[in-house]
């Protein structure tokens, strides 16, 4: 898994919500995958110093709110977002 390896590790993680999320041998796109990628990046204790920004076109309060309570460290909705904002907010994750 290339986030499990230290070589290649990444020091942030742009996450959409929706991903594909196989289910009772069907396949679904859900922000249930994308919430659970999440879950596992900040809880495993070799992963959990990754930045993890959520990229989505949800603008819902309780998605955003999850992902906090997950531990986003920034949650940018597409739309809402011009580029160059999306780069001040990179250069605040203070990658090092």
């Amino acid at each position: 898994d290339i986030l499990e390896n230290p070589k290649t590790r990444p020091s942030v993680v742009f996450l959409g919500l929706v991903m594909p999320l196989r289910r009772n041998g069907k396949t679904e796109l859900t922000p249930e995958a994308g919430f659970g990628l999440l879950k596992k990046i900040k809880t495993n204790p070799k992963l959990q110093k990754i930045k993890v920004v959520i990229f989505s076109g949800f603008d819902k309060k309780e998605y955003k709110d999850e992902a906090k309570e997950l531990g986003a460290d920034f949650y940018i909705v597409k739309h809402d977002n011009m580029p160059r904002e999306i780069v001040q907010l990179i250069e605040q994750l203070n990658l090092e």
